[in-house]
């Protein structure tokens, strides 16, 4: 696509599975890659830190549903509300889970062979029974910035964590009482943050 575009470097950032897409991109093209961005962010394989079992088998079971065209409920919902804010978010803000959208509202653009997929590539990545990719991020030579939120449930922080420890001068941001829906939590710090990451860190070339 950056070819077809005509685009010869871009700064990437990738959120959540994006944030997948974002590092392979990086491996498969570093030239492409000017200043990579990483949210929410797992390294994936047996060194990575999944979510806990009962949330993998209540979002299969989501998925499930969506693909048997069974409703999902208003109580389900509000779990998977719950669980992308994390418990700190809902207990400072307890109004937040008032209003529950409906089960078409939220995946109204998602068909379930979609979700499907995008569960399957998720359980993947994070599956222990490959070795990941944490040798890779050594060689990234592109400025890189990691956020995360301290009470993410859908991909822990500690994932974060071991990424930054590995890519060479790398930027880790620790949201407090931050979950997985980031963006939508704390738009203003998050943007803060990336303001000063693209106007304080150089070109990789």
């Amino acid at each position: 696509m950056l070819d077809a575009l005509k685009i010869q470097k871009a700064d990437v950032l990738g959120y959540s599975l994006g944030a997948t897409i974002a590092q392979q991109l990086t491996f498969s093209h570093p030239d492409k890659v000017n200043r990579l961005i990483l949210v929410g962010a797992s390294c994936g394989g047996k060194e990575s830190i999944p979510p806990s079992p009962q949330l993998v088998e209540f979002m299969s079971d989501i998925v499930n549903k969506s693909l048997n065209n069974i409703p999902v409920t208003e109580g389900e919902i509000k779990e998977i509300m719950s669980s992308s804010l994390g418990s700190a978010w809902v207990k400072l803000h307890p109004n937040s889970l008032e209003n529950i959208p409906t089960a078409e509202d939220v995946f109204s653009a998602i068909s379930p062979n979609t979700m499907k997929q995008q569960f399957r590539i998720g359980e993947g990545w994070m599956a222990t029974n490959w070795d990941g990719i944490l040798n890779e991020f050594t060689k990234i030579l592109s400025p890189t910035l990691i956020i995360t939120g301290t009470h993410d449930n859908n991909v822990p922080s500690g994932n974060s964590l071991i990424i930054a420890e590995k890519i060479p001068g790398a930027w880790l941001v620790q949201i407090k009482d931050g979950g997985h829906a980031l963006f939508a939590q704390y738009p203003d710090i998050v943007n803060r943050v990336l303001e000063k990451f693209l106007s304080t860190t150089e070109s990789s070339g």
